[in-house]
């Protein structure tokens, strides 16, 4: 995800369930918005990402957590 706080809660939990996971980092542009490579994950920008094939991505740290403990 975006460098900084978010997604802080994301791997850890990755790691309790022992679900596999990549963390791929984006530096944010000059104006704090998310860089293009990130949009091109989630058309909003938002980190983190978690993504399962090519059918389903879902961006947010809150929404996540809940499809990760679904």
């Amino acid at each position: 995800g975006l460098r900084g706080r978010f997604g802080m809660y994301v791997p850890p939990l990755m790691e309790e369930l022992g679900l596999p996971y990549e963390m791929q980092g984006y530096k944010r542009e000059a104006t704090g918005a998310a860089p293009a490579s990130m949009r091109e994950l989630h058309p909003l920008g938002r980190a983190p990402v978690i993504r399962d094939g090519d059918t389903f991505t879902l961006g947010w740290d809150d929404a996540v957590q809940a499809r990760l403990l679904k």
